[in-house]
């Protein structure tokens, strides 16, 4: 007797956009992986696919700090009481090479979810509608 194994295909899709954008995939892939859902394998893969580009723009965020963030005595970047980073004199030129970095694009692949396979798992509305019909698919 033989058995046949249905062989599952997933195709990705190369996607170009602007950093900020590969910033929020990032936190909507992280925040679909926290929950227990079935399609844990694709999230793992598509994680993989922007790993080094997430770290590329953190890093570029961390020089970022170490340039020009004001620093206490132990060269630590200061922050404010709401946890923000205080750039003092260089707010301008910081908020500049940020915004700078957020509109280059990055081209990489993705592999599309079925809405289907998330429809039952309780997904928060306002983490999942910039994924919709980029990363989610009807």
């Amino acid at each position: 007797m033989s058995t046949k194994v249905k062989e599952m295909k997933t195709s990705s899709l190369s996607k170009t956009m602007k950093k900020k954008e590969l910033l929020t995939v990032s936190q909507g892939l992280a925040y679909i992986n926290s929950k227990e859902t079935r399609v844990w394998h694709t999230i793992s893969q598509n994680l993989d696919n922007i790993a080094t580009l997430v770290f590329q723009t953190n890093e570029a965020h961390k020089q970022l700090v170490d340039e020009l963030a004001t620093k206490d005595e132990h060269g630590n970047a200061i922050r404010s009481e709401q946890n923000q980073i205080d750039f003092g004199d260089n707010l301008e030129a910081a908020n500049d090479r940020w915004s700078a970095v957020l509109e280059e694009e990055v081209t990489f692949d993705l592999i599309p979810i079925k809405l289907d396979d998330l429809k039952d798992y309780g997904m928060d509305a306002n983490i999942m509608k910039p994924l919709m019909g980029l990363l989610i698919i009807e």
